[in-house]
């Protein structure tokens, strides 16, 4: 209590002594000892009264009692219910809900998790993903200090987020239910494609086949468009051979999405036959696209080039190397400058001013020394020496899929020699090679800034790996396949509509369709005050569900589900009924919980290992609660507690103002002296 406090505490001691002494005692005719009864009862409700006004603040110590935090973490996905381990996980909340001993030791809180994770009130098994990495996410940040292990019940069966236990200081004890014996199985575990493809194109698929096995097998790989068998292929797996990565090209002939289904054929006693299948989709658009081959010299890459692209039917390649001709600039999606030197000045600024898109493929007739001045993006330092060098496949590579085509097998290709260095975002699809030995300096890169997509193929004589291609496999296509796909990433450019949509193509049976979208004004600005709207159709194009978008972060988003497997169409209107986008999804039979047959103790015993606890059985259970009552690393600790109360919040001193009050009234009343 402060000085200034104390003083107005003597001030309010006064005022009340003076306004009692001056109702009591000054020029009063009463008398007795009730005058002195009443006079206090007066002086104290003035003084409280006063008191409120200056209202003191009170320092309060106490102490308090903490328990250490259990949390039980419950897995509430569909995984536990198709392999009817249910019952067990309700015995085991039981069994620790009603053990006296470790309630009375611990602070128990219980959550249950899927896809998303709440405090359990009670367990239905229908979540359609288990994500562990959630409730140690949740649990670090409600106890960040304070030592707090986790009882995690579950199957191990994670099919979202990762494993991640590294910001959690405390131990984990997994409890795994079910039978945790293996099964002969065979499966589709992922597929890799591009979303989008030109029609009649050779499209890039890459399918990923697992198989968990001792015997050798042989099973064929299966690929439909609808009930159209497009493609096949025999696999040979054993138990040490247990993957396969097939890259295959299919024919886009057919505009619009289409839906495609991969098959890997059944083991013979596999148990578990719902992971052999799964849906691939791909967005066939009809557009033909133009490029230009710019070249002040004559050289046999340019033909190579022009009718590798062309075997794509939605390209057209314009060969420019009249420099006086008046070009359209905007005709073309793609430039390819050809060993480009000082006379494609003018052409180089007019392409970079448009933004537009290159492929630059340099060699020993190229004039360095004007790139390295005309553009910021790369430089080389180009020596005049020659040097011949062969590809090498970066398998890292990640803008498109791209097939190993055994590049460094090609004839080698003859450049300057000289040392790059690169000022934006790159990425190396092909090594320089000499001999075998990877120099790790880039032979064909991809660039990217945020207006242009660029490559750069140091290197001429490209003509001879398509000769060699030829010679090996009696046909172009793997050559041409691999100019295309470099083609197409690069003549795509980045939509400019007003409305930009992120959803899926297929969704799985019981998975709730998220759909997201951004609208912008015609400022190119996000506008969140307009009103959208998702309406979907089934197959007959009749209505059947209608919901409105909600804005979440300068976003629009909307959440469907209990829809049934099938094909649906869909578009987005404002509240006037006009229609900014349409687009189709596929909701098919297939369900991620439903790929476990049985209990996966792997990613659990990371978790108990990782955080020095341990997996546990459920018949150990108790033996694990007797473990965690008896650990002295978890005590309750006695807090010290320091509070400040202000006085106008202490209620009884109220009460004691209208005791006194009442009190004094009611005498004074009763002895007739009002």
């Amino acid at each position: 209590m402060n000085l200034t406090t104390v003083l107005l505490l003597i001030m309010a001691i006064f005022i009340a002594l003076i306004i009692t002494v001056f109702q009591y005692f000054y020029k009063t005719e009463r008398e007795g000892k009730l005058k002195y009864v009443l006079s206090l009862f007066r002086f104290l409700s003035i003084f409280f009264i006063v008191l409120l006004f200056i209202n003191p603040s009170i320092k309060k110590t106490s102490y308090k009692n903490v328990k250490p935090k259990l949390f039980v973490a419950v897995d509430n996905s569909q995984s536990i219910k198709f392999n009817k381990n249910d019952s067990i996980v309700n015995r085991l909340i039981k069994q620790i809900q009603y053990n006296k001993d470790l309630n009375k030791k611990f602070d128990t809180h219980y959550y249950s998790f899927g896809k998303d994770i709440k405090v359990l009130d009670s367990l239905n098994f229908n979540e359609t993903a288990s994500n562990f990495t959630l409730p140690l996410e949740t649990f670090s940040e409600i106890s960040p200090v304070t030592k707090s292990p986790i009882i995690l019940i579950s199957d191990g069966n994670q099919t979202t987020g990762t494993l991640d236990y590294t910001n959690y200081k405390n131990e984990i004890y997994p409890v795994i239910v079910g039978d945790t014996s293996t099964f002969d199985d065979i499966k589709i575990s992922t597929i890799n494609i591009n979303k989008t493809t030109n029609l009649n194109n050779n499209f890039p698929v890459e399918i990923f086949i697992n198989y968990d096995g001792k015997f050798p097998v042989t099973k064929k790989l299966s690929v439909y468009n609808g009930k159209e068998l497009v493609y096949s292929k025999k696999i040979n797996l054993s138990r040490l051979n247990n993957s396969e990565n097939t890259l295959l090209y299919l024919k886009a002939d057919k505009k619009g999405k289409q839906y495609f289904r991969a098959t890997i054929e059944a083991l013979k006693n596999e148990k578990n036959r719902s992971n052999n299948s799964i849906y691939f989709s791909v967005n066939v658009i009809e557009k033909i696209t133009k490029i230009a081959i710019i070249s002040t010299i004559n050289h046999p890459d340019i033909g190579a080039l022009k009718n590798a692209i062309e075997s794509n039917k939605q390209f057209k390649v314009d060969l420019i190397n009249n420099l006086d001709k008046d070009i359209k600039y905007v005709d073309y999606q793609l430039y390819i400058l050809y060993q480009p030197d000082v006379k494609l000045k003018n052409i180089f600024n007019q392409i970079n001013s448009l933004h537009k898109n290159y492929l630059i493929i340099s060699g020993l007739h190229t004039n360095w020394n004007y790139l390295n001045k005309f553009q910021n993006y790369f430089k080389k330092n180009s020596l005049q020496k020659s040097e011949k060098y062969e590809g090498e496949l970066n398998d890292n590579y990640s803008k498109f899929v791209i097939k190993n085509i055994n590049f460094s097998d090609f004839p080698p290709l003859i450049t300057s020699f000289g040392d790059f260095s690169f000022n934006i975002s790159y990425e190396v699809l092909l090594f320089k090679s000499i001999n075998g030995i990877n120099t790790k300096q880039p032979l064909l890169t991809t660039l990217r800034t945020n207006n242009q997509k660029i490559a750069l193929l140091d290197g001429e004589n490209i003509w001879k790996w398509r000769m060699q291609s030829f010679s090996k496999n009696k046909s172009f296509l793997n050559f041409d396949n691999f100019i295309t796909s470099l083609i197409q990433y690069l003549s795509a450019y980045k939509s400019k509509k007003r409305i930009k949509v992120n959803a899926k193509s297929i969704y799985n049976s019981n998975e709730v369709i998220k759909i997201s979208a951004s609208y912008f004004n015609e400022n190119s600005e996000l506008d969140t005050r307009k009103g959208l709207w998702l309406a979907i159709f089934n197959k007959h194009n009749k209505s059947i569900k209608k919901s409105p978008f909600t804005v979440d972060k300068n976003q629009y988003k909307v959440f469907v589900s209990n829809l049934k497997s099938g094909l649906y169409k869909y578009s987005i209107s404002d509240k006037n009924n006009r229609v900014y986008y349409q687009n189709s999804f596929k909701i098919t039979d297939f369900n991620m919980e439903k790929q476990f047959q049985n209990s996966n103790s792997k990613y659990l015993l990371t978790l108990a290992k990782g955080t020095h606890g341990k997996l546990v059985y459920p018949n150990n259970l108790s033996s694990l609660i007797k473990k965690l009552v008896a650990n002295p690393n978890y005590q309750t600790v006695q807090n010290k507690v320091k509070t400040t109360v202000s006085l106008i919040n202490i209620n009884w001193l109220l009460f004691l103002i209208v005791f006194f009050l009442s009190s004094e009234w009611l005498i004074r009343k009763y002895i007739g002296k009002m």
